[in-house]
């Protein structure tokens, strides 16, 4: 049909949009995922490392006040590094000052320590800082390193003393990264993860939140370990893998430090994982409800087919009709008319009597020519005495009126199990299957069963005739074998066509209500 192919192509080009749309919706989402998360990366980076800086220039401030309060008690100590009471005040006021510090010192200008008490925790690295610190404090860059004496990894911020004498010097104290470390872990957010990592060679990672590395490990991404001074620590060579899914940088100022944030891989991951399953019930929804379309339309054909067929057969039932009342009761009447007019000049009794018993035998024959067009039209013999009986009796009117056998057997029958639609169909078809033999397939004998089981209604014709084409038994091709269908489908019965070597086998299945 025109409208089913027009409906199939607009079907499938809707399916096709909506595939296209769905792609270009997840991508769309998905872009849309990594620039909020890159949005939300950015402000957590810049927030972060403004908070580190400002952590190490107060520290710095608070060095430089500390140094301008305490000058004369550091003075002293430049002039005599052995005063050991001067010493000591020092020490709580910097313990005061700085809680939570790892050491201190004074030191002259090329990193050598003037108090001896804590010459054993400034390492090479610090006497570097400290010279490259007096050479020029405005190249001074804040980075970590480890000391002689323990494995915690420290920071060192300094200031001068007395820069203009002629003995300048240094007052000199270290870190731990404690505090940097609760920025850091502060500074993460939900499904990220911030490194500090020092931009050397090679980068190492200086900070993190606990159990970043894991994370990263378990997806491929390979840090490499280098000891620390306690040969029982590490410390993480930053993987150029990860500088590819770093979504966010910056550069803390004053130090050797960038703050990178990497959004979790198992985020990704789950989030593409999301929208596959969204689009994929999206076009599963639509598929559905598009094969749904394509078998309401198809439905639709077959039905508007079948009406025309049972439209058809009814057309045609009314010509046979019209034709049975025109040359049987019509020319019955006619008769009957033309003997009344020819025996109405009789006058003699016995003249009166032999015309009133022919035209009471023309009666009775017109009125069983309609009676069994009647019976034709609509067989009330279905309501009065049942669908079985009916049958019987059509069974043993044809064979009285036709050269073939009939055998006719009904097993395990249950009437009240029909509905009156199911009954009138299912003797329809039993008609044509028994017309279209006697017609058609030129048989001597036709073996009928009807019976019933728990599940359904068989009824099953075989006859020995000259069998059907194998393309009609697929395709019904005869107006019959379309009418049979069309009734079939109407009570949601199954009628199949089997032909055989001497033959053909008719079976119709009706599915019965529990």
């Amino acid at each position: 049909m025109i409208f089913n192919k027009n409906a199939n192509i607009f079907l499938s080009i809707s399916f096709i949009t909506v595939v296209f749309t769905v792609i270009l919706y997840s991508l769309d989402n998905y872009h849309s995922f990594i620039k909020n998360n890159k949005l939300l990366a950015e402000r957590s980076v810049l927030s972060t490392a403004r908070e580190i800086e400002f952590f190490i220039n107060e520290r710095k401030h608070y060095i430089s006040l500390f140094a301008n309060q305490e000058k004369e008690l550091l003075s002293e100590l430049i002039r005599n590094p052995s005063n050991i009471q001067a010493h000591q005040e020092l020490e709580e006021k910097i313990n005061a000052y700085f809680p939570n510090r790892f050491a201190f010192t004074i030191t002259e200008a090329d990193g050598n320590p003037l108090l001896a008490q804590n010459t054993e925790l400034i390492g090479g690295t610090c006497r570097k800082d400290i010279n490259f610190f007096s050479q020029d404090s405005k190249k001074h860059m804040v980075y970590v390193h480890s000391s002689p004496k323990t494995s915690r990894l420290h920071f060192d911020v300094m200031t001068s003393i007395m820069p203009d004498s002629d003995t300048p010097s240094v007052l000199f104290v270290s870190f731990f990264l404690d505090d940097i470390y609760r920025l850091v872990e502060h500074g993460t957010i939900k499904n990220h993860h911030l490194f500090l990592v020092n931009r050397g060679t090679p980068p190492i990672v200086e900070a993190a939140a606990s159990g970043a590395f894991d994370i990263y490990k378990k997806n491929g991404h390979s840090f490499k370990m280098i000891p620390s001074i306690d040969k029982n620590k590490i410390r993480y060579i930053w993987p150029d893998s990860l500088d590819q899914k770093t979504i966010s940088t910056y550069m803390v100022s004053d130090t050797r430090w960038e703050l990178l944030d990497v959004i979790k891989p198992e985020l990704v991951k789950n989030y593409i994982k999301r929208l596959l399953y969204q689009g994929s019930g999206i076009l599963l929804l639509f598929l559905i409800v598009t094969l749904a379309g394509f078998w309401l339309i198809k439905r639709l054909g077959i039905l508007s087919g079948d009406t025309r067929s049972i439209l058809d057969s009814v057309e045609n039932e009314r010509r046979r009709v019209a034709m049975d009342l025109h040359d049987e009761v019509l020319s019955d009447i006619s008769h009957l008319r033309r003997d009344c007019q020819k025996h109405n000049t009789e006058d003699s009794i016995t003249g009166l009597k032999q015309t009133a018993k022919s035209i009471d035998n023309e009666l009775e024959l017109i009125t069983n020519t309609i009676r069994n067009i009647i019976d034709d039209l609509h067989p009330q013999s279905i309501e009065i005495l049942g669908l079985s009986e009916t049958i019987r009796s059509y069974c043993r009117k044809h064979y009285e009126q036709q050269t073939m056998k009939v055998n006719l057997i009904i097993n395990h029958w249950n009437e009240t199990r029909l509905n009156q639609a199911e009954k009138l169909n299912i003797f329809r078809v039993f008609q044509e299957i028994i017309h279209n033999t006697s017609k058609h397939a030129n048989a001597t004998q036709c073996d009928i069963e009807l019976h019933m089981t728990q599940q359904k209604l068989i009824l099953s014709v075989k006859d020995n005739g000259v069998g059907l084409p194998a393309l009609n038994t697929k395709r019904p091709q005869g107006r019959g074998m379309k009418n049979i269908t069309a009734r079939a489908r109407i009570i949601h019965a199954k009628a199949v066509w089997i032909t055989e070597k001497k033959g053909t086998v008719f079976s119709l299945e009706l599915p019965l209500r529990t």
